[in-house]
């Protein structure tokens, strides 16, 4: 198993700010990997709203299974960021799991591994609770299956608002 390539933060509130974060690669052969830019399991913590990414760029990282840019679970925000040419099997550019807010970032050129036959969410993949993804450039992210630009699955009330998402594609 391996978890977060370039950062690596469980149980806490992180601030992750100003960082170039790049070229990191997770691969686990037989095991689960998530997180090849960063890896964070955060949660609220003194009244803070748990993970802040904030003004990174997160440029060509692999994660092998989930999240080739950012895996990020628990709850927090991700805001302002530039992801771009992150490679995974699921959620290129960001996978979130839990409650996060997705705003302000350029989500660009990020693709599903071509190797594998699933694959979804070449951009964000949005799992679980009610994501608010808004006022993100989101283009020209590849997948295999679902959603080349956004994906939500296993969502309650999703609030995708104000993006820009187009080139986009999925083969």
């Amino acid at each position: 198993e391996g978890y977060g390539g370039g950062i690596y933060s469980a149980e806490g509130a992180p601030l992750i700010h100003n960082n170039l974060i790049t070229k990191n690669n997770i691969f686990s052969l037989f095991g689960v990997s998530h997180g090849g830019g960063i890896y964070c399991y955060g949660l609220a913590v003194n009244g803070r709203s748990g993970t802040v990414i904030r003004q990174n760029e997160i440029i060509e990282n692999n994660g092998g299974n989930y999240g080739g840019g950012i895996f990020c679970s628990g709850s927090g925000r991700v805001e302002g960021n530039i992801i771009a040419k992150n490679s995974s099997h699921y959620g290129s550019g960001i996978y979130t799991t839990g409650y996060y807010e997705i705003i302000g970032n350029t989500v660009e050129f990020n693709e599903v591994h071509l190797s594998t036959t699933f694959g979804y969410g070449g951009g964000i993949l949005a799992a679980s609770y009610s994501p608010l993804i808004e006022g993100n450039l989101v283009r020209y992210n590849n997948t295999r299956n679902y959603g080349g630009g956004i994906l939500c699955i296993s969502t309650t009330d999703a609030r995708i608002i104000n993006n820009t998402i187009y080139g986009n594609t999925t083969d």
